[in-house]
């Protein structure tokens, strides 16, 4: 039996978002893609306070987007996992520069207070990764062929 349902291809190449981040620990996904999709990620951009390097250029949404970055990849996880509200702005501004914006926190790109809206105006996708294609097969619990 196939299946056939939309998958969301992520528009490379990629910045990856490093917040205020301190601990590598809470980069992996950021330091997973710098390791193994190098050809993929033209730059990186921290918040103030955060130090951990990935070794690519220092670059903000409008610079990345110049240097052929299609989206923002949210690398680090933040307490509990969810988007701090401080977000917003650099998460506007990735939007506003023509950036998608990918994440597989928690919290729903969705309910980020404008972002929706922005992204809308400026035809960019948000792609929220945890959240499965509505037409993905679910189990049913009876025994398939």
């Amino acid at each position: 039996m196939s299946h056939s349902f939309n998958t969301v291809v992520l528009r490379k190449p990629y910045l990856l978002f490093l917040g205020e981040e301190t601990s590598p620990l809470k980069a992996k996904t950021a330091f997973g893609l710098r390791d193994w999709a190098a050809d993929s990620c033209v730059g990186q951009m921290h918040m103030l306070g955060g130090t951990v390097e990935l070794g690519l250029p220092e670059l903000d949404p409008a610079a990345a987007f110049a240097a052929g970055a299609r989206s923002l990849l949210i690398g680090v996880t933040p307490v509990g996992g969810r988007i701090p509200a401080h977000w917003a702005p650099i998460l506007l501004a990735a939007v506003h520069a023509g950036l998608d914006i990918v994440s597989g926190l928690h919290t729903p790109l969705q309910s980020v207070p404008g972002l929706a809206r922005a992204a809308a105006d400026a035809g960019v996708r948000l792609v929220d990764v945890r959240r499965p294609p509505d037409e993905l097969p679910r189990a049913s619990g009876k025994r398939r062929s």
